[in-house]
């Protein structure tokens, strides 16, 4: 890789692939291509060529279905030719020029890769040690020989993530962003607490109110992590950020899960205080509450409101870096720890994902750079802060520059939450399926009229939920990937607009900006190309340094920055990531490896067309090893519904013999956790037992 500002020297033919470009853009690299080359764009992209720049190349117009041959003609004539994503919306890349052929180019054809990062220098100018850097990355030349389009995508992808990595702004503290941030929005309502009586923190109220609580955290808690048992709200946003001030590391644990799981949480962390409400206190009698505990309200009104104001006329008359000193916050890095969040335990014990401050700012601009063009302004908040998209997108996006938060304490109260986004005009809900459900039953089409999309993650979206809802409320819905460990969010669907198509059905949508990715093969356990179904590898500044207490210690799933999620899919040509399943949840059988989810989705549609019932979880597929017969797949299923009925069907669908449940067994409930996800512990004790009755 180096970077680029004078002439590229190219020689006929040539493919040189760009990634993006916007006007400003196009001033800085059209003096970068050789003249004698030729540039090929859609009509749509053409129409938007107003800025005034001068081509010195010549120009061909043509619509994407005769862009190839063109191409092909023009590399066969020994021609130059550039192909860019020009104007991609919403400045993602989009993918290679589609209709290529696989195999080898005309010639002797090189191709080049090029990423022009534009995206970084608006996203990012609110943050303190910004620099406009207009960065012109270009990788090594390679023939176009038969794996050109593989090695094509790995480059552009590789390019993208180091355009990232070498901004100034992520390496810092997420504190001092928030300081500038705030104190930039100090008028600006900031959270709007519905459970609180619809209460409202402005930027510069919001700042205040932490700061006194950080001063109070210093003093009062030696630890360097505080552990935090909130609901959703103003007082999470509080606590949260203080914590942030005062250089010590928020630990939002999970309070849905039982007691072992928390214990574990604790003790790993190594948790001496809890800050809590008591209402919730009250709730929880077998939370296992460590030696000290405060309670939020009462350590509120504690504070000394002459302190309050101090802190508010200072906001308003410092400036942001004078602030910063003055309220003590400390000179972290980027790749300190800034977060603790434990995984949701759905497969074992939870384990520690450390997120250091470099991992929250990226994933942020990440995200940023994603919906900025959707102009949301408002954004429901009712996802746990102890889940990762509750914690980056909900709580601590908005503290640096993103959507206003309209915040409720539960995303399981459908209705009350389609009488809070009838009420403040939300722009944006980020949730799960099964959480969708309860919006798609409970509420009243003029209640959602507002909204301008639904993203949801954490499980698959049934194909059936995304068309009913859409349909009933006329709001798109898209589904989006993420893990704690990236941040979490890794790709997502949007609304198609006008030419540009954003949303592919069946993936979870094209990779956020900044991310690269590699699949490892099943049978060599050797990088492969990510066009290729296999184990998937991410690597970027949004990837977590490792689990707690794995650090400076050789890590289970990362090795030379790549991170093994042991998700199986892969991505196609247009840049969409598609998800198979985990690799836990696949069962060898026959010599082939048959995906559990698949199967899943398809007794889905048919236990619900049967039933017509649309309430949670109707069936889990989950394999059973036994020593001597070797694996078998196990359905567990809820709803009175034959064996052989469910077999029946399944072969309908044209379905292998061997996806087929040897083993079909009816139980009351599936077992989920709070987030929706399947429960694998428990669902794999209930097909241990119904596999030794079996076969036993």
């Amino acid at each position: 890789m180096a970077r680029q500002s004078t002439l590229m020297q190219v020689d006929g033919p040539a493919l040189i692939l760009l990634s993006h470009l916007t006007p400003t853009a196009l001033i800085r690299v059209v003096p970068t291509i050789p003249s004698s080359s030729v540039w090929i764009y859609t009509p749509e992209e053409a129409s938007l060529l107003a800025a005034p720049i001068h081509f010195p190349h010549e120009i061909r117009v043509l619509p994407v279905a005769e862009q190839a041959a063109a191409i092909l003609q023009l590399l066969q004539e020994g021609k130059i030719v550039v192909a860019s994503n020009l104007f991609s919306h919403p400045r993602v890349w989009q993918g290679l020029p589609p209709g290529l052929p696989d195999k080898t180019l005309p010639g002797k054809t090189a191709i080049h890769c090029v990423w022009v990062d534009t995206i970084w220098d608006s996203i990012l100018k609110n943050f303190p040690r910004h620099e406009t850097l207009h960065t012109i990355l270009v990788a090594p030349s390679f023939p176009a020989d038969q794996n050109w389009k593989s090695q094509a995508l790995e480059e552009l992808l590789h390019l993208g993530a180091q355009a990232l990595d070498l901004r100034p702004e992520i390496d810092q503290g997420f504190a001092p962003v928030s300081v500038a941030v705030l104190k930039n929005r100090q008028f600006q309502d900031i959270i709007t607490d519905t459970y609180a009586g619809n209460r409202k923190l402005s930027g510069g109220m919001l700042l205040a109110i932490s700061t006194v609580m950080a001063e109070w955290l210093r003093k009062n808690i030696e630890e360097p992590r505080v552990g935090i048992v909130l609901p959703p709200g103003a007082g999470a946003f509080i606590v949260n950020l203080a914590c942030l001030l005062a250089g010590k590391t928020p630990v939002n644990l999970n309070f849905t899960t039982g007691r072992p799981a928390n214990e574990s949480c604790i003790q790993q962390a190594g948790l001496k205080a809890i800050i809590t409400a008591e209402t919730l206190v009250k709730r929880l009698p077998d939370f296992p509450w460590t030696p000290v505990r405060h309670d939020l309200s009462t350590l509120l009104k504690q504070f000394s409101r002459l302190r309050i104001f101090f802190w508010r006329t200072a906001i308003f008359f410092l400036p942001s870096e004078a602030l910063g000193k003055l309220m003590g916050i400390g000179d972290k890095t980027g790749d300190q720890e800034a977060a603790l969040l434990f995984t949701s335990g759905s497969s074992g014990d939870p384990k520690g994902v450390i997120l250091t401050h470099r991992n929250l700012l990226s994933n942020i601009s990440q995200v940023e750079v994603l919906l900025r063009t959707e102009n949301i302004e408002s954004m429901l908040g009712c996802l746990p802060i102890f889940h990762s998209f509750g914690f980056t997108v909900t709580l601590c996006w908005p503290l640096i520059g993103g959507p206003r938060i309209v915040s409720y304490i539960s995303p399981l109260e459908s209705a009350r939450l389609a009488s809070i986004i009838h009420r403040f005009k939300i722009d944006l809900v980020i949730t799960t399926p099964t959480f969708l459900r309860g919006l798609l039953r409970r509420a009243e089409k003029e209640e959602l009229a507002s909204m301008k999309i639904v993203l949801t993650g954490a499980e698959k979206l049934p194909s059936s939920l995304m068309e009913d809802f859409q349909k009933k409320f006329n709001v798109p819905v898209c589904e989006g990937y993420g893990m704690t460990e990236a941040s979490p969010v890794i790709s997502v669907n949007l609304p198609d607009t006008g030419h540009w198509k954003r949303k592919r059905p069946g993936s979870t949508g094209r990779m956020l900006s900044g991310i690269e990715v590699r699949t490892i093969d099943f049978n060599t356990a050797s990088p492969q190309s990510p066009l290729n179904t296999g184990v998937i590898e991410l690597r970027g500044a949004n990837i977590f340094p490792g689990y707690l207490h794995e650090q400076g210690k050789e890590s289970s799933v990362l090795k030379d920055g790549w991170y093994s999620s042991g998700d199986v899919g892969h991505l196609d040509e247009a840049g969409f990531l598609h998800i198979e399943g985990r690799v836990s949840r696949f069962s060898k059988i026959g010599g082939e490896m048959v995906p559990h989810g698949t199967v899943e989705q398809h007794l889905f549609e048919i236990i619900r067309n049967l039933t017509h019932q649309d309430d949670g979880i109707p069936a889990a597929i989950m394999g059973y090893t036994h020593p001597i017969r070797g694996e078998s797949l196990v359905a567990l299923i809820v709803g009175d519904i034959q064996p052989s009925v469910i077999r029946q069907e399944l072969g309908a669908r044209g379905l292998p013999n061997l996806w087929i449940p040897r083993i079909v067994r009816h139980v009351e409930r599936i077992p989920v956790l709070a987030s929706g996800k399947l429960d694998l512990r428990g669902c794999q004790e209930l097909t241990d037992k119904f596999g030794k009755e079996e076969f036993d």
